[in-house]
């Protein structure tokens, strides 16, 4: 079995291309599911205390320094989650053989799909 991962920047789109995917019948319902990534919370919005205080910038540099160093910023992503854009979503689907994950694949691209990754099985790497 091989996992397939589609990020997708909206999560309405990543629903829907699940539902989508799920009428195609590729794989068996239960082997697709979708994760969402929460949005965060706006930088400009800074915590009420910081906002009497300095009218928000502290918060204002502590979402640059994010922004700069933090994931996404060049470096490696590290976890699923740092590949996912905040609001977005994950469609994971475990599919049974290698040309039912190329079928996969290609749909979920086609859905929309911004990024794709494929989980190799055990022994793959052997």
């Amino acid at each position: 079995m091989k996992t397939v991962l589609s990020t997708f920047t909206r999560r309405d789109d990543a629903h829907a291309a699940a539902a989508q995917l799920k009428q195609q019948n590729i794989v068996a319902d239960d082997a697709i599911s979708v994760r969402d990534r929460p949005p965060v919370a706006d930088p400009s919005s800074a915590s009420r205390l910081d906002q009497l205080v300095t009218g928000g910038i502290l918060t204002d540099a502590y979402w640059l320094l994010e922004d700069l160093f933090g994931p996404g910023s060049g470096q490696v992503t590290r976890n699923l989650s740092d590949g996912v854009p905040e609001g977005g979503s994950v469609v994971v689907v475990r599919a049974p053989s290698d040309d039912d994950a190329a079928r996969v694949q290609a749909f979920l691209l086609d859905a929309g799909a911004d990024k794709q990754f494929a989980v190799p099985r055990e022994g793959d790497l052997g």
